[in-house]
């Protein structure tokens, strides 16, 4: 008898095992796939333009400079489903997303794996499950790295999506996604496509990098399948848009069509000082214009000229009233300068030398850039800058054969804080960021920590600083507990980021953010003191290279740079909510 009951508890072993789903696939369906066509566009809606099919059933958006390309699936709506599907990108600065649950062109789920110049070079490939609302941004529930998953521009790559319920499961080449729960839309919807074009690779500018404006079509899909109990789709609204939260500081640019921001602050008078590069082509030669806000940066005034000697550098308001533009040179003797307004920003003083960065000589520091001026809590005021030695470091290197071999990691390449104690009249030696090693007898590898620096003071008084990375996926983080005098050795850190430099800012009650490039533009919020992040994606354009400042209690204006798909700065005014962040409406 015991005998026979323990062979009937094998049989319902067996047959339960038997009714799981494999480790590492979907579960099985009753239903075939079915394509989804575009047959020329019939049972399709586009937004920014028709996307096309070829003979060989590869699905393209049009070639042409757009915030976001999306295309809806208007003949069946899915609630539960299982999509496959192949992607690949056409060019840098894009991405390549699947929208799923889709209610009109303003709320839906995004499957997408967005691609960024830094990113794809240095061979890290990364995948997000996002949320879009009526804010107009991207809300990313969850973005990993895959690993196992080349990044390179052209390769052809299979996703597989499973949706249940408030479960959705993502494999990218057969390599599991984290698992993602939410119910903000629980109902049936369109699925689509999704894209944006904010760079092509063209010609390098000789020293620069930087490629010529040449706008191609984002990315590519092909075979695309899907299978799930469908109902007839509700008549598609084409009068609901997508929102757009970001607005132009100067509508109209008249003389300068490419604008480049530098810095930004707030005069002792409340106005909002934003200094900006203008210039007639990418690159070529520019002009120092301030422009000012009396309504905390909804609305600028016409450009101010100021001398081509203020061009660079930092303004900055002190605790004690003073409005000051500190400037330090990047090239030897590295001479620490400042100019003075009295008049909120009308007139400056001719600069004034206030020392120079001493680095010891041995180094042979070449350059030097810093970014602007950070005010603790205290009044002292921090500077981060980063250096380069004279031969080529991990910004340049040689290329050859669709490779590029960067330069080594020498003691001249590293970032570094001076501190001011006296309101900028004198300035501490440079400190480096990447602390001491703290055991010199196990050597620690030099790390690529000589790139841009983001900073600011948490509310406990420490100093969290993010450093671009070139071939990390992550950017470095390091923390000074002692107002800038001492570093910890940098760790990876929380997630990537690029062009973030001066646009890293702590509200006055305690949050952190910062914005730059990755996934497109975005915008990473802290609310435990740079603990945990939150990340949603504001825009698309390129370039980012923007600044941040509070400008009033919990509202963060954020100007940056739009370069190859709009040459024109960009703004927005970000809230911080016990829930996270939602954009400024603003129509100027």
């Amino acid at each position: 008898m015991q005998k026979l009951l323990r062979n009937f508890n094998i049989m319902l072993w067996l047959a339960a095992v038997a009714g799981l789903p494999k480790v590492g696939a979907q579960a099985a369906s009753s239903q075939e796939f079915s394509s989804l066509r575009f047959e020329d566009g019939v049972r399709w809606a586009f937004v920014q333009g028709a996307w096309q099919e070829d003979s060989q059933g590869i699905v393209t958006p049009p070639a042409q400079a757009a915030d976001e390309h999306l295309a809806f699936h208007t003949a069946r709506a899915y609630g539960d489903f299982e999509a496959d599907f192949e992607f690949r990108w056409n060019i840098q600065g894009s991405d390549a997303g699947f929208i799923f649950r889709a209610q009109d062109a303003q709320h839906y789920y995004l499957v997408h794996f967005p691609c960024t110049g830094q990113q794809f070079r240095a061979g890290h490939f990364w995948a997000a499950i996002s949320k879009v609302d009526d804010s107009g941004w991207v809300k990313v529930l969850k973005m990993e790295l895959v690993r196992g998953v080349p990044s390179e521009i052209g390769l052809w790559h299979n996703a597989r999506l499973s949706v249940k319920g408030r479960e959705f499961r993502l494999w990218v080449d057969g390599r599991p996604f984290p698992v993602v729960r939410d119910d903000s839309y629980s109902k049936p919807g369109l699925v689509g496509l999704q894209s944006f074009n904010g760079r092509d690779p063209g010609k390098g500018t000789p020293g620069v990098g930087d490629p010529e404006k040449r706008i191609g079509a984002g990315s590519s899909f092909r075979r695309l399948r899907i299978r799930g109990k469908a109902t007839r789709a509700a008549v598609w609204n084409a009068g609901v848009e997508p929102a757009r939260a970001w607005f132009y500081p100067v509508p109209e640019p008249g003389t300068g069509k490419w604008q480049y921001v530098s810095s930004l602050a707030k005069a002792p008078n409340g106005e909002l000082l934003l200094r900006l590069l203008v210039a007639e082509e990418h690159l070529g030669k520019s002009i120092p214009v301030l422009l000012r806000s009396a309504d905390r940066g909804r609305t600028w005034s016409g450009k101010q000229r100021l001398p081509d000697s203020l061009r660079d550098g930092a303004i900055h308001t002190s605790r004690d009233g003073r409005l000051r533009m500190h400037l330090i040179q990047s090239q030897p003797p590295f001479q620490i300068l400042a100019a003075e307004s009295h008049d909120n920003g009308k007139t400056w003083s001719e600069l004034s030398e206030l020392g120079k960065l001493d680095f010891p000589e041995r180094l042979g520091v070449a350059r030097a850039n810093v970014g602007k001026v950070v005010e603790l809590k205290d009044g002292t005021l921090v500077r981060f800058g980063y250096t380069s030695g004279r031969a080529a470091g991990l910004h340049s290197g040689q290329e050859a054969h669709g490779r590029r071999y960067l330069g080594p990691i020498t003691e001249a390449d590293f970032s570094f804080c001076i501190r001011s104690t006296d309101g900028g009249q004198n300035w501490s030696a440079p400190v480096s960021i990447d602390g001491p090693n703290p055991s010199p007898g196990f050597l620690m590898d030099a790390k690529e920590t000589a790139s841009e620096v983001s900073a600011a003071q948490t509310r406990q008084g420490k100093i969290l600083a993010l450093i671009r990375p070139e071939s990390s996926p992550w950017m470095w983080e390091t923390w000074s507990g002692d107002g800038g005098r001492r570093w910890q050795p940098a760790a990876r850190g929380p997630f990537p980021m690029y062009a973030a430099t001066d646009a890293m800012s702590s509200t006055n009650s305690g949050a952190l953010l910062i914005a730059g490039r990755h996934p497109g533009i975005a915008v990473q919020l802290s609310q435990d003191d740079g603990i945990s992040w939150q990340c949603w994606r504001i825009d698309t354009p390129f370039y980012a290279n923007g600044a941040t400042l509070e400008v009033e209690p919990d509202v963060v204006l954020y100007v940056y740079d739009g370069k190859y798909s709009d040459p024109r700065a960009r703004a927005q005014l970000l809230r911080v909510t016990p829930q996270g962040l939602e954009p400024v409406r603003n129509r100027p």
